[in-house]
């Protein structure tokens, strides 16, 4: 099964001092460039959560590997994840309260400590 790494999840993976690769023991964790594009501006503004979005774009590059690289096609990156999710059988890795309403399968971080489906 493969897992897409929504922002908000990445960010509150590090807020919770949680190590988001971690979701690779769900399956291969695909990574859009318009993910990356969104911690990119986050990284260059100020604001409360650049410091992270710096961080998340280090641990991103030190373990690209282990991401596999994906075009949504939808300047729109949360309409882009739900129309991709519709189209194949993967988890959303997300905490963002309107994606996981039009989602069906999605991994959260539960507890400030373990990745969590759910249905």
């Amino acid at each position: 099964m493969n897992v897409l790494l929504d922002t908000s999840f990445i960010l509150d993976c590090l807020r919770e001092k949680f190590d988001f690769t971690l979701a690779e023991e769900y399956g291969t964790m695909l990574l859009a460039e318009e993910v990356i594009l969104e911690l990119e501006k986050l990284a260059a503004g100020r604001n409360p959560n650049s410091d992270l979005a710096r961080l998340a774009l280090k641990i991103i590059d030190k373990n690209k590997s282990k991401f596999k690289m994906i075009e949504l096609g939808n300047k729109y990156v949360d309409a882009g994840i739900v129309a991709y999710a519709k189209d194949k059988n993967l988890l959303v890795a997300t905490m963002d309260s309107g994606l996981k309403k039009q989602l069906r399968k999605i991994l959260v971080l539960r507890a400030r400590k373990k990745l969590w489906v759910e249905n």
